[in-house]
């Protein structure tokens, strides 16, 4: 009879950790989902001569905070290189 209770006990402590544990974890997420994250990534710019130049954009969400140029990131394209991005991937920083 001890072992039963003990046994139906563990069982339900058990059952009502997991319980606990599952609702605060996904209620948490619904609540850090919503909100805006911040990235960052790098992205080169060119100019009409063909060089180009590496920045750091870092957003939050899909506003831009700030961009930081990399040291000794640069390349001078040759001078009939054409860009292979279109012009939207090139405005896009933040979306």
């Amino acid at each position: 009879m001890n072992k039963i209770i003990l046994t139906l006990a563990s069982v339900i402590l058990i059952l009502a950790s997991l319980y606990f544990i599952t609702a605060f974890h996904f209620n948490s997420f619904e609540k850090t989902s919503s909100m805006p994250f911040t990235h960052t990534y790098t992205k080169a710019f060119c100019d009409e001569s063909n060089f180009c130049q590496d920045y750091e954009i870092i957003c939050k969400g899909k506003e831009l905070i700030k961009t930081n140029t990399i040291t000794g990131a640069t390349i001078q394209q040759e001078k009939d290189w054409e860009d292979p991005r279109t012009k939207s991937q090139i405005k896009k920083l933040c979306d």
